[in-house]
């Protein structure tokens, strides 16, 4: 003999399922099984949605992707652009608080922290005058890109960020020269964009769109990402971007890339 105790659950039996009406009786009703259609049907439409969601998700890669080689070339051209105004790059720019600033400090900060050494080398400095943050804030500043930028490392919006992942950083290079850095900021104090934001794959997809498909030369270069720790020992990198000056594409577990664009 079977017995409902009056409890607000739901009980499971062999072919049956107990439920509670609005008066909180009990009642034992026989419950039929999905057939091996009603199943197939089911299983097809998660199919569906599984291989819409996947597509969905490839397109909008795809879609970041293009905007963010056409980030970088207008990014590129607007250094240019401003190089051609004021005779040198944003941020190096030895006159900048005189043509931005209002002599409140307010604008652009003082003179030593607004304006740049005029040495053609894009430098990080102390947290209210590195010329890799003050770019952004000059470029803003002059009207050729707009974004508000403080120029202060970590304040406020300090850095473009990018479409795909990261952001980027102006700076300069020991080996290849000043360069769009595509990357993430691994560190505290006047960081760059050194941690890896792309796939090795993703990263070869920009270099061949941009330039020769190769991570050791031409204009888009493919750099080993920085994990933390000391910048001079190999073990602070992840070391996955590329092999034999090649691509590692068949690597697809961690984002080892970081991408330098070449400022020529």
């Amino acid at each position: 003999m079977r017995q409902c105790v009056k409890l607000l659950q739901i009980l499971l039996t062999s072919n049956n399922i107990l439920y509670i009406n609005s008066s909180f009786n009990f009642k034992c009703i026989k419950m039929k099984g999905f057939s091996l259609l009603e199943l197939s049907m089911v299983v097809t439409v998660m199919a569906l949605l599984m291989a819409g969601a996947t597509a969905g998700m490839k397109i909008l890669d795809s879609t970041k992707l293009v905007a963010t080689i056409k980030q970088l070339r207008e990014v590129e051209s607007a250094i240019f652009n401003f190089d051609d105004k004021y005779g040198a790059y944003p941020g190096d720019f030895s006159d900048a608080h005189r043509y931005f600033d209002d002599g409140s400090d307010d604008i652009c900060g003082t003179e030593s922290q607004c304006n740049g050494d005029g040495d053609a080398v894009l430098e990080v400095g102390d947290k209210y005058s590195s010329e890799v943050y003050r770019a952004w804030q000059h470029l803003d500043l002059s009207g050729i890109i707009k974004g508000g930028y403080s120029g202060v490392w970590g304040v406020d919006d300090y850095v473009m960020t990018s479409p795909l992942e990261g952001n980027l950083t102006l700076i300069s290079e020991d080996s290849l020269g000043n360069i769009i850095k595509l990357g993430s900021i691994v560190t505290i104090a006047g960081g760059t964009s050194d941690g890896g934001v792309l796939y090795p794959d993703i990263a070869e997809k920009i270099d061949q769109k941009i330039d020769d498909n190769k991570p050791y030369k031409g204009q888009v270069r493919g750099l080993h990402s920085f994990l933390g720790g000391d910048k001079g020992s190999e073990t602070s990198y992840d070391s996955n971007c590329f092999l034999d000056k090649k691509y590692n594409v068949s690597h697809t577990t961690s984002k080892a890339c970081v991408l330098a664009f070449i400022l020529y």
